[in-house]
C-alpha cells in the first residue's frame, strides 16, 4: 500500500534536483559578487581606473584632446 502526498518519492528527487540547480545558481553569483568587489576595489584607489571609467562612461577629456563618437548605421 502506498500513499501519495506531498512528500512523496517524485516530490523528493525534484525538490533535490532544484536544490542543486539553486546551488550551481548560487556559485556563479558568488562569483560573479568577486568580480564586481574587484573591479568597484580597483575604480576606487586606481587612478588609471578612474580615469579609463570617466573616459568611457562620461565622454571626458583632457583639454588637448578631441573625441569622435562612431555610431554604427542601424
Amino acid at each position: 500500500m502506498s500513499f501519495f502526498d506531498k512528500n512523496n518519492i517524485i516530490s523528493q528527487i525534484s525538490l533535490k534536483l532544484e536544490v542543486s540547480e539553486l546551488n550551481k545558481a548560487k556559485e556563479k553569483l558568488l562569483v560573479q559578487i568577486k568580480d564586481i568587489r574587484y573591479r568597484h576595489d580597483k575604480l576606487l584607489n586606481d587612478p588609471k581606473e578612474q580615469e579609463r571609467f570617466a573616459r568611457e562612461k562620461y565622454w571626458m577629456k583632457r583639454p588637448d584632446e578631441d573625441i569622435f563618437i562612431m555610431v554604427s548605421g542601424e
